[in-house]
């Protein structure tokens, strides 16, 4: 990593655009042809949907309208998650609620609407109302879905054009028909082979676990090609084999001459390091053996190793077999090219083995419903699939389109490829920020949406911030502007964003406080990674910590009101982070609560206990067993109540009995009694509630009595129930739904978020801090792309292709760093420390800062001295003196300060409502002809939405309306 500093364009080949970027007006923004719209963070995208939204159901005949209507299942909307659907969806109808009420009332204070409004004629206005009306109560079948969700409808609704079956399984868990895979093919493939072939398979993948580990980096990457190198593995298998039976033979022969000759040459010494006999011993006891392998003393005797060796006029050790032991280690299969090799030729029969898995099972994976549906419609030679989809939804709306890989682009750019500005019914419109593209990991290509900016009519962009202080919205202007190129890859340039002028709310002491805080603490030299953890942790808690107590005395605000924890986020990256945030909080007693999508809940301490409880009961209170499970902490009794095991013979029969009761109560009522029964008995909720994280602990074990009850009812036995969790505590699968960790507590506490999950939230104030941490390769693989932007992946790469790999990684971690830092609305806390290596006798200090994303801005892209840090903040701080920025010093001794209590919230006694309104008596039985004749003579036309206009004229009601 030492040269990426200078090698910031060659990593990637640079990506044009001719396509000129424009502000979007959402009022005139042309809803045809392929357009795209890139939002930064804050600006307000989802309002600027559901304004298109709006337009496309109620065309004004402005130029940028389409020509006919559409209703809310014509209008597709797309985005990457339940949760956003979900939002979306809500969005969307809120917008058409408003609006209808608007064009009811004749009047707004919504910018948009109020414009919308003045080009509507009279008659417009009145056929509007009757539109939006039937798209609200039509809103749940809207077309608003996950790409997933889409495609199962597509491949489902279109099974003939797709050549699908009309019902088939979805497989939630990607990793399940791998696993089942990749056991067929070990079991294939590798126990027919011979010794020497298995010991050369064995470091490189020691179980199926491990080979199952390597092919999902390439199931995750659908569209990726692999890397196979040129390398007949099987010739230097047979070479080598010669080769090393020929050195052992002649260690056998010759082994005295060899040391003699070893002992009468210039070699020092010191090569041998220790006694020499230790490695003579070793290489004799591999000579004698016939495992094929290499011990690692030939390194010894080898010629090339003593060429480094030689004293001063030395001559290298006269014999040949030192030349036949460099041959042999130089010969001996390369265990990089062989893993690169098979990997592909076992992916080929792993892919079978699932395919044949799927056929008969009718299932299909999330990934499958993608692959499907591309490979339909590309071997759809007429364009009918198409054809079909452009006219069930005649305009698309891609939310999140930075997150897109190869395959859901080209599924939609096939769909949608007569899209073009003379056909204004049909639209692709995509909805994204290249800055924000953070999810390489599942799969996501920033290059497939730098691709697809190429081809699109129109480029847009939203031009202001509505979420931050304008002080928050300069200080990140002004960070992600200290060079040309921030992120590294050309294509994502950094456009500044506007503020709307709105003052800062965060105060301390009466006085406002710079939006973006540099905390450093000092040190003698620069630090590990791992240091810098503990002592930014403990550092910031103890910020945080100050804050809090002045918020409840009233002396830090956000406002007019105190800070309190839920107006807080620390944004972390990883679990190690967050575990030790939540230590130096609950030390202070700051209450917080982690919120990730990863870790199951097979992997904590009480999954392992209670598998040794339900072991102790289906034993029927077997004493060794049953000594076990009272011995864990789910009953947590000290050792003077175990030990009244082995003298009190009524507590000891107490408990058998206790158990005995259990298994009873197993079999006639199911589990979940049972464990209620056990929770009583040993009072474990009490007692967990009483430790620290005693919450984290409870919702734990209640999640995995949930989940064992639902086993208990599809499995036929007890000893299924226990060995299903017995291998789920063997093989843990975060990355599962149902496995997931759950969220223990929604009350007001401080968020503790990975960058990742807070992508889309915003927070009052936000602590960063562990921004300077380098990022760190810890796979041997590489992903990158090549100058055509297609993905490889190369499981034994050269220098070349390892140093695309980590600029693309580096690249990353900067659009990493934007999310984090726009995330924050009124003050961004960002802990700094001089991060790297300390000076030794061979080197000097080295400072790695800005190998970490928030670093690689604060340097400029270019490294630092040891020291450097603090000036180069400085120096930022300084071309900046309006106060929107500080440098602030955090002494290393934390002073004592009280301990943190939330304060009680007193309940008011309740008051029971009155009720105030009036229950209309005015109805009757009557007759349908009563209903004939009663409309004869009224002769009144009903009108549309005459309900909801005389709701809307209650004052009464419209307040409680406008109130909520």
């Amino acid at each position: 990593m030492s040269n990426m500093t200078q090698t910031a364009g060659s990593a990637v080949t640079p990506v044009t655009t001719d396509a000129s970027v424009q502000l979007l007006d959402a009022l005139t923004f042309p809803l045809f042809g392929k357009r795209l719209i890139e939002a930064s963070a804050g600006t307000g995208k989802t309002y600027t949907i559901a304004n298109l939204y709006l337009r496309l159901l109620v065309p004004t005949g402005q130029p940028g309208d389409l020509e006919q209507p559409l209703t809310v299942d014509q209008i597709l909307v797309v985005t990457f998650t339940e949760a956003a659907t979900a939002e979306l969806k809500a969005r969307i109808r809120g917008r058409i609620r408003v609006a209808r009420k608007a064009l009811m009332m004749g009047t707004t204070n919504d910018v948009f609407l109020k414009d919308w409004l003045a080009g509507m004629s009279a008659d417009q206005e009145s056929d509007a109302i009757e539109k939006l009306l039937y798209a609200e109560k039509q809103m749940d079948e809207a077309a608003v879905f996950t790409i997933h969700g889409f495609c199962q409808r597509m491949l489902s609704q279109n099974a003939f054009e797709s050549r699908m079956l009309f019902q088939q399984t979805i497989e939630t868990d990607e990793q399940a028909p791998l696993s089942m895979a990749v056991k067929d093919v070990w079991r294939s493939e590798f126990y027919p082979l011979d010794d020497s072939k298995a010991a050369l398979i064995k470091p490189i993948w020691s179980s199926p676990d491990a080979l199952q580990k390597d092919l999902s980096l390439l199931q995750n990457q659908p569209d990726a090609k692999l890397v196979s190198p040129n390398y007949d593995w099987e010739t230097a298998l047979a070479e080598s084999q010669q080769a090393i039976e020929k050195v052992r033979a002649t260690w056998r022969e010759q082994a005295q001459d060899i040391i003699e000759a070893l002992e009468q040459s210039g070699i020092k010494r010191t090569f041998w390091r220790k006694d020499p006999s230790k490695d003579i011993q070793a290489m004799t006891q591999w000579a004698n053996s016939t495992r094929f392998e290499l011990d690692k003393s030939l390194e010894k005797f080898d010629t090339s190793e003593h060429a480094t060796r030689l004293s001063k006029n030395g001559e290298l050790p006269a014999h040949p077999f030192f030349a036949s032991v460099q041959a042999l280690r130089e010969s001996f299969p390369d265990a990089g090219r062989l893993k690169a090799v098979l990997l592909q030729q076992l992916w080929v029969k792993t892919q079978e083995r699932m395919a044949q898995w799927k056929r008969s099972t009718q299932s299909l994976t999330f990934t499958d419903l993608l692959t499907s549906l591309d490979v339909a419609l590309g071997q759809d030679e007429a364009g009918k699939l198409a054809e079909r989809i452009r006219h069930l939804y005649p305009i698309a709306l891609i939310d999140e389109f930075q997150d897109t890989d190869a395959v859901q682009y080209r599924i939609f750019s096939t769909v949608y490829q007569p899209a073009d500005t003379t056909q204004n019914q049909l639209g692709l419109i995509m909805i994204g920020d290249p800055k924000q593209a953070i999810y390489a990991f599942r799969g996501a290509d920033i290059y497939t949406y730098l691709a697809a900016k190429q081809r699109v009519d129109s480029v847009y962009s939203l031009a202001t911030n509505y979420r931050s202080s304008a002080a928050m919205i300069q200080s990140v202007n002004a960070l992600f502007t200290t060079h040309e190129a921030p992120f590294r890859v050309a294509g994502i340039p950094f456009v500044e964003v506007q503020d709307r002028g709105v003052a800062g709310q965060f105060s301390r002491h009466g006085t406002g406080q710079p939006a973006l805080q540099f905390l450093y603490q000092q040190s003698d030299e620069p630090i590990s990674s791992a240091q810098y953890r503990a002592a930014m942790a403990e550092a910031c808690a103890a910020h945080l910590h100050r804050i809090l107590l002045e918020g409840q005395s009233g002396e830090a605000l956000i406002g007019e009101r105190g800070v309190r924890p839920k107006d807080v986020a620390l944004l972390v990256t990883n679990f190690s982070q967050a575990n030790a945030l939540k230590d130096a909080l609950r030390q202070r007693g700051i209450p917080s609560v982690y919120l990730s999508d990863k870790g199951s809940v097979f992997e904590t301490v009480e999954a392992r206990e209670l598998l040794i409880v339900l072991t102790a009961i289906l034993s029927n209170a077997q004493e060794s067993k049953m000594r076990s499970a009272l011995a864990t902490s789910l009953v947590e009794w000290s050792l003077e109540e175990l030990d009244t095991l082995n003298h009190d013979d009524v507590v000891y029969e107490k408990w058998v009995q206790s158990f005995q009761y259990y298994l009873e109560l197993w079999e006639t009522q199911g589990l979940l009694p049972m464990l209620r029964e056990f929770m009583t008995d040993v009072d474990l909720a009490t007692h967990m509630l009483r430790q620290i994280g005693g919450e984290r602990k409870l919702t734990d074990f209640l999640h995995l009595t949930e989940k064992l009850q639902q086993k208990s009812l599809e499995l036929d036995s007890k000893e299924g129930v226990l060995r299903y969790l017995r291998l789920a505590i063997q093989n843990p699968n975060g990355d599962s739904d149902e496995q997931k960790i759950r969220l223990e507590t929604d009350a007001e506490l401080v968020r503790i978020v990975t960058i990742h999950k807070s992508k889309g939230l915003e927070y009052p104030i936000v602590y960063l801090p562990f921004a300077l941490t380098p990022f760190q390769d810890r796979g041997k693989s590489a992903l990158y792309h090549d100058d055509q932007q297609q993905l490889w992946i190369s499981i034994d790469p050269d220098e070349e292709e390892s140093e695309r790999h980590k600029e693309e990684l580096y690249a990353a971690e900067i659009r990493l760093a934007y999310v984090a830092l726009t995330r924050s609305k009124e003050a961004c806390f960002i802990g700094c420390m001089e991060v790297g290596k300390g000076a030794t006798k061979s080197r000097e200090a080295i400072c790695d800062v800005h190998l970490s994303g928030v670093g690689a801005l604060l340097c400029e892209g270019e490294s630092l001295e040891a020291g450097g840090l603090v000036p180069t903040i400085g120096r930022l701080v300084g071309r900046h003196p309006d106060g929107k920025m500080s440098l602030v010093d955090l002494p290393s001794d934390v002073p004592e300060l009280p301990r943190f209590k939330m304060l009680e919230t007193r309940l008011s006694e309740p008051q029971a409502r009155r009720f105030n309104g009036r229950i209309e008596r005015d109805w009757w039985v009557g007759s349908y002809s009563s209903l004939v004749v009663e409309a004869t003579e009224q002769n009144d036309e009903s009108l549309p939405g005459l309900d909801e206009m005389t709701r809307l004229q209650d004052p009464l009601e419209e307040a409680l309306e406008d109130s909520s």
